[in-house]
C-alpha cells in the first residue's frame, strides 16, 4: 500500500519541504519533580487499573485523580521554530471544499465533542498532526484504516509550520533496539539519556509506568472510546505540566508526542493544545484529495492545492 500511497501523497511545493520532517531536538530539561519509588509505582498502576474495569465513562475522574498523585520527571522535546506538521480531515458531511483554514485546524465548537480521543475529553479539542505524511495519511484515511463498506472519500491535507519552539512530552515505553523508524530511534536514545539523570532506586518505577502508559496510547478503541480513558487522564496530566527552561523560565507544556498504533515504521503522532497552535502554529499549504478504494490498494485522483493562504482573514483560496 505505500507505494500506491506515495503516488497518492506527491510532496507539497517545495517550499513547504525546507526542513527534513522527522528532526526534532530532544533537549533535556531539568524539572522540580520528587521521584516516586517502584513499590508507589506499582501501586498506583494497580489502582488506576483497578479503576478501568469497564467502559463507562463514570470512572475517569477517579483516574484522573490518581494520576494527579504523580510526582516525577517526565521526558521532553523540542519541535523547532520551522519544522513541518501536518494534519488531516476527512469531509463528511457533503463539503466540497473546507474555506476557512479553522476547518482544518482543531475543532473549535467544543460542545460537539461527546466521546474520549486518545488524548482529548469530551468537549476539550486537541489538535492531533504528525510530523510524517504516511502517518497522517493512515492516521486520518478511513477508507483504509476502518470503514470496511467505505470505498471512497475526500480528504483536505494541511502543512502547518512552526513559528516558534514547542516543548512538549512523549511516550515511548521502555527503550528498544533500534527500528526502521528514524524519529522513534531518536526518542530513545533521549530517553536513555534522561533515565541516566534519574537515581537508580527509582529508574525502575518510571521504566514500569512508561511501559504501562505507552500500550494504552496503543490501544485501538474501534469505537470503544472509553478505552482512550487512561491515555488521556495521562495527556491532560501531561497538558498541565510545567518545564524549567534556560535562566530557570517556566514554559507550559505544550502537548504529548506518542507513538502510531497503525503505522508505526515511521514518524510520530502529536497532540497539541489549542492555544499553542494559536501562538505557535501557521498554515503555509492545504491540498485536497479524492482517495479511493482499489481492492487492498488506494489511489488518489482530482487533487487540487489551495492558490493561496490569508492567516488574517482566516481563508483558504481555492481557485
Amino acid at each position: 500500500m505505500l507505494k500506491i500511497f506515495k503516488r497518492i501523497f506527491r510532496p507539497f511545493k517545495k517550499s513547504c519541504q525546507s526542513q527534513n520532517i522527522s528532526r526534532i531536538n530532544f533537549e533535556q530539561i531539568e524539572q522540580p519533580f520528587k521521584i516516586i519509588d517502584l513499590q508507589e509505582m506499582e501501586e498506583l498502576i494497580k489502582m488506576i487499573k483497578s479503576f478501568d474495569t469497564t467502559e463507562a465513562y463514570f470512572s475517569y475522574p477517579f483516574i484522573k485523580n490518581a494520576l494527579n498523585e504523580i510526582h516525577f520527571r517526565v521526558p521532553k522535546c523540542i519541535i523547532p521554530k520551522g519544522k513541518k506538521l501536518i494534519r488531516g480531515r476527512v469531509h463528511k458531511n457533503g463539503e466540497d471544499y473546507f474555506t476557512n483554514i479553522s476547518d482544518i485546524s482543531y475543532n473549535r465548537q467544543t460542545f460537539l465533542i461527546k466521546d474520549f480521543g486518545r488524548a482529548n475529553e469530551p468537549c476539550q479539542s486537541i489538535f492531533y498532526c504528525s510530523d510524517n505524511q504516511d502517518t497522517a495519511f493512515i492516521e486520518t484515511c478511513t477508507v483504509a484504516r476502518e470503514d470496511l463498506d467505505k470505498d471512497s472519500e475526500l480528504i483536505t491535507w494541511g502543512i502547518w509550520e512552526v513559528t516558534k519552539n514547542i516543548e512538549i512530552s512523549y511516550v515511548i515505553g521502555p527503550p528498544s533496539e533500534l527500528t526502521e523508524n528514524e524519529t522513534l530511534n531518536s526518542l530513545t536514545h533521549s530517553f536513555i539519556t534522561f533515565l541516566k539523570d534519574v537515581p537508580e532506586p527509582n529508574r525502575n518505577a518510571l521504566l514500569l509506568f512508561h511501559d504501562f502508559i505507552s500500550k494504552q496510547f496503543q490501544i485501538e478503541a474501534r469505537g470503544h472510546h472509553a478505552l482512550y480513558k487512561i491515555s488521556c487522564a495521562y495527556s491532560n496530566w501531561i497538558y498541565n505540566q510545567n518545564f524549567v527552561g534556560n535562566e530557570n523560565s517556566i514554559i507550559e507544556s505544550g502537548g504529548i508526542m506518542y507513538r502510531s498504533s497503525l503505522w508505526p515504521k515511521d514518524g510520530m503522532n502529536i497532540a497539541l493544545k489549542g492555544e499553542i497552535v494559536d501562538t505557535s502554529l501557521r498554515l503555509i499549504a492545504a491540498r485536497r484529495d479524492h482517495i479511493q478504494r482499489q481492492g487492498d490498494l488506494y489511489s488518489g485522483s482530482d487533487t487540487i492545492t489551495a492558490s493561496s493562504i490569508d492567516i488574517g482573514k482566516d481563508r483558504i483560496f481555492w481557485t
